[in-house]
């Protein structure tokens, strides 16, 4: 499923892709590793603790050490 998403965005035009990690992240590493056989390029956030989408994004934003600041 995640690399039906990454050729769409790719197709797309959007080329720069960031994954965030957790479970099987070794195994999606290996499988997209840095997105050059998808035409891409292709980043990782790595959590040892699923931190939600909103995580993910203040890490892409923020770095990788940031935490998620808005409870809701």
């Amino acid at each position: 499923m995640a690399e039906v998403w990454v050729r769409r965005f790719i197709d797309s035009g959007i080329t720069n892709i960031s994954m965030n990690l957790c479970v099987l992240s070794q195994t999606i590493k290996r499988h997209f590793l840095n997105g050059a056989k998808f035409a891409g390029q292709i980043s990782y956030i790595d959590e040892d603790i699923p931190s939600g989408t909103l995580g993910g994004v203040c890490k892409q934003v923020l770095g990788k050490h940031s935490k998620k600041s808005l409870k809701l």
